[in-house]
């Protein structure tokens, strides 16, 4: 660097800058412009420069970058996972598990890559796939933190598929001396997962274990009295339902100018004074309505005086598109689309006429969500259906679906890339 800019304090800057954070992100990356027409950068300096791109967003920057970084270090495993994070991003998932799934498949130790690649697989519902890749990483890791992480996510993918299963009790009592009780985040996440796998569970449970747990459900309540996570409250045994709706209201934070305004705003929807997107109408207007499948069948059903379950589907001034001017297009499709098109048996045709479609990250783990067990939608069963659809079109069930190009900018997020 010249005219009084040296090159020595330009490095100690560029590396002293935090890149997880957007303003510090923003001058590596301007350093980086000019360092690199000065000196080869290192690998370290790689890495640092792809955690502030990613801070940034700037997935197409990124991808060249780990491009050009695999050009310099051949088949670093580092960057062949940054590089599977920036296509994952700019709706390339297939590509990215492919070549993750490769890595994973030699042995290598990255545990980067490993996560990237569950995200993927499991977001887009190949969860046998990635129950069996869990069993194999932690018959592997000896790492305490890791290993507690990886018994979350293989807890939560068993619930998932089989919450009655006796392995949800067996990977919580194993996952039991890694949890860290001081912290509520993490001992009220166990004891919500215990509860939530013992009310289904069809094998007995030991009473040496049911005590130990039970103190730990009586420690929590002392430690972390106001917690969000987890409360205990005790209901009227005698009283009227008046009382009873007053106690849990209390427990839920369930106010009554909360309900004043829900209630307005429904009134305005109903008469069509105001106008509300219909995927958000659940939960934040109708309270009435769990989520977007209830909404879609109480629509299906409504009268023409109920506008606040009606979709509108076009406007006034609607003017058809021919099929030509949509030929060699993605279309980008959503969840109300999903399912009005599951409704009128049209998305075999919708593959057939689109070589290629997008839909985003956030509907399939939207989807992923509706089909849960207890928590999920009371229309579970036509939202695995969908799910399945959409897998039967990947060609291959083992591979993450070729048309999952997946473009959803709200979800595009990655930090971790130094650590």
């Amino acid at each position: 660097m010249r005219l009084n800019q040296s090159l020595f304090i330009g490095i100690h800057l560029f590396h002293e800058l935090d890149a997880t954070v957007s303003d510090h992100a923003e001058k590596i990356v301007a350093l980086a412009n000019r360092l690199e027409s000065e000196r080869k950068f290192s690998l370290d300096s790689l890495v640092h420069l792809a955690q502030a791109l990613s801070t940034l967003r700037r997935w197409d920057d990124l991808l060249d970058l780990t491009q050009r970084a695999l050009e310099q270090y051949e088949n670093h495993e580092r960057f062949i996972g940054i590089k599977a994070i920036a296509l994952d991003r700019l709706g390339r998932s297939a590509e990215a598990a492919t070549s993750l799934k490769a890595l994973i498949d030699a042995g290598v130790d990255e545990p980067f890559a490993l996560q990237t690649y569950l995200n993927i697989v499991i977001r887009s519902g190949f969860t046998t796939e990635a129950i069996g890749l869990l069993e194999t990483v932690l018959g592997q890791e000896n790492d305490k933190q890791k290993k507690y992480q990886y018994l979350q996510l293989f807890f939560n993918l068993v619930y998932f598929t089989t919450p009655e299963s006796s392995r949800c009790l067996d990977i919580l009592f194993q996952m039991a001396p890694l949890v860290d009780q001081s912290k509520e985040d993490e001992e009220g996440s166990f004891l919500v997962k215990y509860f939530m796998a013992s009310q289904v569970a069809t094998h007995e449970i030991s009473q040496e274990k049911i005590a130990d747990i039970n103190v730990r459900f009586e420690n929590f309540f002392k430690n972390f009295p106001n917690s969000n996570i987890l409360k205990q409250a005790t209901l009227p045994t005698d009283g009227d339902a008046d009382s009873i709706m007053a106690a849990i209201e209390k427990i839920v934070g369930n106010h009554e100018n909360k309900q004043k305004f829900y209630k307005k705003v429904s009134n305005e929807l109903r008469t069509g004074t105001v106008p509300f997107p219909f995927a958000w109408r659940p939960q934040n207007v109708l309270q009435n309505i769990r989520d977007l499948p209830h909404l879609w069948e109480k629509c299906k059903r409504s009268s023409t005086l109920e506008r606040q379950y009606h979709l509108t589907m076009v406007a006034r001034d609607f003017v058809p598109a021919g099929a030509t001017t949509v030929d060699g297009k993605i279309p980008l499709i959503d969840l109300t689309a999903l399912l009005i098109l599951q409704d009128l048996d049209l998305l075999d045709h919708l593959f057939k006429f689109f070589p290629k479609i997008a839909i985003g990250q956030a509907t399939f783990s939207n989807l992923n969500e509706l089909i849960r067990p207890i928590s999920g939608s009371v229309y579970a069963k036509r939202c695995s259906d969908l799910q399945e659809k959409l897998k039967e079109h990947s060609g291959n069930e083992k591979q993450v679906p070729p048309f999952l190009n997946i473009w959803d900018r709200s979800r595009c997020e990655m930090s971790g890339i130094n650590g």
